[in-house]
């Protein structure tokens, strides 16, 4: 996915310099408009491809992937949005066209991680309020849960951590 990644985010700068270097604009005018297009069009399309991408590696099949970008395409859109845009408004304005890919890609790096750690269900992207990942994440935590950790670790005893069952368990699972 990095290999394609890559060369697609290649393209789609030098697509962009090409376009707005020609319609003289002052330089912060630019990259303003460059983070614009990139809002626009190919974070949706990222995101789209990220999440069909995934579904298919995962052996899940066409409809699969079809229902996870109806499903997730917003949230992660919109998480997509709120993190790249100011990155790209710096990345357009203060890094050289010619380490512009390196640079996003080294960001990029650290974001798929995060996507991926989303993807497996280890936190939302948006408050368990939102959508059923926060009862996935409680899941997890619960699953994973070792009784002498509340005890003897947290200092924890049998009802005191009622409120934070309340807030991360799904109701079925409340005493």
């Amino acid at each position: 996915f990095g290999l394609c990644d890559g060369a697609c985010t290649h393209q789609w700068y030098l697509f962009l310099d090409s376009v707005l270097s020609e319609a003289g604009l002052e330089h912060w005018t630019q990259a303003a408009m460059m983070t614009l297009l990139s809002t626009a069009v190919y974070t949706p399309l990222y995101s789209a491809a990220f999440l069909a991408g995934l579904t298919l590696l995962e052996g899940k099949g066409l409809e699969a992937a079809q229902d996870r970008v109806r499903e997730d395409f917003r949230q992660l859109t919109t998480a997509s949005v709120t993190m790249w845009a100011p990155i790209n408004l710096m990345l357009f304005g203060a890094v050289e066209s010619e380490m512009r890919v390196a640079v996003s890609e080294c960001i990029m790096f650290v974001y798929l991680v995060v996507l991926a750690l989303w993807n497996e269900g280890f936190f939302a992207l948006s408050s368990p309020a939102d959508d059923a990942a926060g009862t996935r994440q409680a899941e997890m935590m619960q699953e994973a849960a070792v009784p002498w950790v509340e005890e003897d670790f947290l200092g924890l005893r049998e009802g005191d951590n009622a409120d934070l069952t309340a807030d991360l368990l799904p109701r079925s699972q409340q005493s």
